[in-house]
């Protein structure tokens, strides 16, 4: 065996330990690539670190599993956010006590508030070409007729007028009851 094959064994079966394991999971998840884990965080080269990856299933396996765990999250933070959702905050409110009449203490309470916050149509796009890309592609096949360009064009014209002149305070459930919708002309 030659002495950098020895070197370069030594070097992942250290890192075989749970604790490394656990570190190079942990720098995965925080989206770090391999080339700096390896470069900026071991100190060995790239192209070692691929070598140690093959030669060791368990620093493969982890560092995806922490690339898979910080995906998922994002999945669920877009989600989420496409959708819309309502949250709880607590915020400070002025309460003034009187007695007949005449103020006898003010005093500032915490009380629960529960907001709305809109999907978001960045979002709802984003999924969609990405989830659905064969629906929601960027470019017109030129294969279509005009009359599927033209019910496309006559959705997005609701759409456009929504955006242009919103109802304030709109909530989601309000969205459920509003006859404009957008389907796909070749579902139609």
């Amino acid at each position: 065996m030659a002495p950098e094959e020895t070197t370069m064994e030594a070097g992942w079966k250290e890192w075989k330990s749970e604790e490394n394991l656990g570190r190079l999971e942990c720098w995965a998840r925080a989206g770090l690539t391999d080339r700096m884990i390896a470069e900026e965080k071991i100190g060995i080269p790239e192209g070692g670190f691929e070598a140690w990856k093959q030669a060791c299933p368990e620093i493969r396996d982890r560092l995806d599993r922490g690339r898979e765990l910080a995906d998922n999250e994002v999945e669920n933070a877009l989600l989420r956010s496409a959708r819309g959702y309502t949250v709880t905050i607590r915020e400070p409110v002025k309460v003034r006590r009187q007695v007949g009449g005449k103020c006898v203490e003010d005093s500032i309470e915490m009380v629960d508030k529960t907001i709305h916050v809109p999907a978001s149509v960045p979002a709802q796009i984003f999924w969609l070409k990405n989830r659905r890309p064969n629906l929601w592609k960027e470019r017109l096949d030129p294969r279509r007729d005009d009359r599927t360009v033209e019910k496309v064009n006559e959705a997005m014209r609701g759409y456009d007028e929504l955006f242009r002149n919103p109802v304030p305070d709109r909530k989601q459930e309000d969205m459920q009851d509003t006859p404009l919708r957008l389907v796909h002309p070749d579902t139609q």
